[in-house]
């Protein structure tokens, strides 16, 4: 079965290295392949509203505040659509498998 897993901690540490080299300029996370079977690939195939929660949530370390700011939503919004999209990726990645 293959498994979602975010690092936070890794990904949060990889973040300031880029903000840092890159100085002023604007960052953008991208999504390369399907690096170890991480579904990364699924995570592309996601409507743009539900790819953008988790990207920020997860890759970009932002609150539920920042990013209902950010996309005009609502705290609560943001969870919600977090929780379904994380359990979407799980359906997708075990239909995947079978």
């Amino acid at each position: 079965m293959k498994q979602l897993v975010f690092e936070r901690s890794a990904i949060k540490h990889n973040t300031a290295i880029i903000q840092e080299r890159a100085g002023s300029a604007v960052i953008f996370a991208v999504l390369v392949g399907d690096a170890y079977g991480a579904g990364l690939i699924e995570l592309a195939k996601l409507l743009r509203e539900k790819r953008d929660v988790i990207l920020l949530s997860y890759f970009m370390d932002m609150s539920d505040r920042e990013i209902g700011e950010l996309l005009d939503m609502a705290r609560r919004t943001v969870q919600h659509r977090r929780t379904d999209t994380l359990a979407e990726l799980r359906k997708r990645m075990e239909d995947d498998n079978e």
